[in-house]
């Protein structure tokens, strides 16, 4: 059996960015915890609960403020994020760790509470908590684009991972995507918030089937 956590800032982040990777894993063996560590209202715990239910993940909420002007930590501290990280999961260590982009755009564009989850995360990993190295550290990897819609996001060419989803894993995802409590107003910024095929990346990262190789990784190997 395979250990995996999600740690992410909102209630959709995980459907939005590796939702497709939860549900197809779990035929390969993997159990995930899944963590959204800024919801601070009853509606958006809801709609993470009933998720997590449904894609048979175990769920953890924590209530930071829900920001996305910069700078990070502007009005949540480091030290409340780390330790929602690790209520999640107290003495627990995990195969693999997913979080937000490290890079300055994050995922469709910057947002400080992506910004705060990851440094929070890459703190906790670094510090021999979450995962056994930082090989094990797994990064989204996504561009923005703009089109007639306003954003869209797409998986970055320069990937170390990709996993392309079938229809039927693409329609789920974006089921869920449709129910989010917001999905009528902040996500109907993005012209469409359901990039397939997933996309990721890490230091080192050799993700197992049925992830592939970017072209990168395939030179490496």
């Amino acid at each position: 059996m395979t250990t995996a956590i999600a740690i992410t800032a909102h209630h959709d982040d995980a459907v939005l960015w590796c939702g497709g990777t939860i549900l197809r894993t779990r035929s390969f063996d993997w159990t995930w915890t899944v963590v959204a560590l800024c919801v601070p209202n009853t509606n958006t715990a809801d709609y993470f609960r009933r998720y997590c239910a449904d894609v048979k993940g175990m769920p953890a909420t924590y209530n930071c403020r829900d920001y996305q002007e910069g700078p990070s930590f502007k009005c949540n501290t480091r030290q409340a994020l780390e330790e929602g990280i690790m209520r999640a999961c107290p003495n627990t260590h995990f195969d693999w760790v997913f979080t937000h982009s490290r890079d300055e755009h994050c995922e469709y564009g910057f947002h400080a509470n992506h910004q705060e989850v990851r440094e929070a995360t890459q703190v906790l990993v670094r510090a021999g908590k979450l995962c056994a190295t930082l090989e094990r550290l797994v990064y989204f990897s996504y561009s923005p684009i703009y089109g007639g819609n306003g954003r869209a996001t797409v998986a970055r060419k320069d990937s170390d991972f990709y996993l392309q989803l079938t229809y039927d894993e693409l329609l789920h995802k974006c089921t869920w995507c449709r129910k989010a409590p917001d999905a009528l107003t902040s996500l109907s910024d993005i012209g469409f918030p359901c990039p397939n095929p997933e996309a990721f990346e890490g230091d080192g990262v050799r993700l197992p089937k049925p992830f592939i190789p970017g072209e990168a990784e395939v030179k490496r190997l």
